[in-house]
């Protein structure tokens, strides 16, 4: 019930600036030209003090994470436009010279902390997003579900399937350049 909560809280809290902001359904018209952020897996700092069952998730998390990275930076080179791997923590940083984030209310909660396991039986969902830094709209992409939060080959995969249909004749012509020059 106490976690049921949390999110729920999590979850309301997260779209609390739904009012300033548009959600879009698919990718933005201008992704091939802009670069996008996706973010890379932060290891949850374990404290001493902490029960002995949250030191275990949180060891868990983090190899999860560890993994997930290493494939995530693999996965990515299929992109085929300009992106960067940020920490969560560093990606502001960026706003200048990057206009989107690849983002889930899910793998945020997850870099919180959040314990998201909900039992073998059920599945916590969120959108899939890519998120305009700058205005705060979102262009909603698919569902995921907490077992696809540590797996960025699914989750990658699933984006540039969709890039590539939408970008076919500009990831085309940019293959064509690139034969010329």
């Amino acid at each position: 019930m106490r976690l049921t909560s949390l999110i729920f809280f999590f979850w309301i809290f997260s779209n609390f600036n739904v009012f300033s902001q548009t959600t879009h359904k698919g990718l933005p018209d201008d992704l091939d030209k802009e670069t996008i952020i996706f973010f890379e897996y932060e290891l949850t700092p374990i404290d001493e003090e902490m029960p002995a069952s949250m030191k275990r998730m949180y060891r868990k998390r983090n190899e999860a994470s560890i993994r997930a990275n290493k494939i995530l930076r693999s996965k990515v080179k299929k992109y085929p436009f300009k992106y960067v791997i940020s920490k969560r923590s560093e990606y502001k940083s960026l706003a200048n010279t990057c206009k989107y984030i690849l983002e889930s209310d899910l793998m945020e909660a997850g870099n919180n902390g959040v314990n998201l396991y909900a039992g073998y039986k059920k599945e916590y969902v969120s959108d899939l997003f890519v998120k305009d830094i700058r205005t705060g709209d979102k262009y909603t992409l698919h569902k995921i579900g907490t077992s696809q939060i540590y797996q960025p080959q699914q989750v990658m995969f699933k984006v540039n399937r969709k890039v590539k249909s939408k970008y076919r004749k500009q990831i085309k012509a940019q293959r064509e350049l690139m034969k010329k020059g």
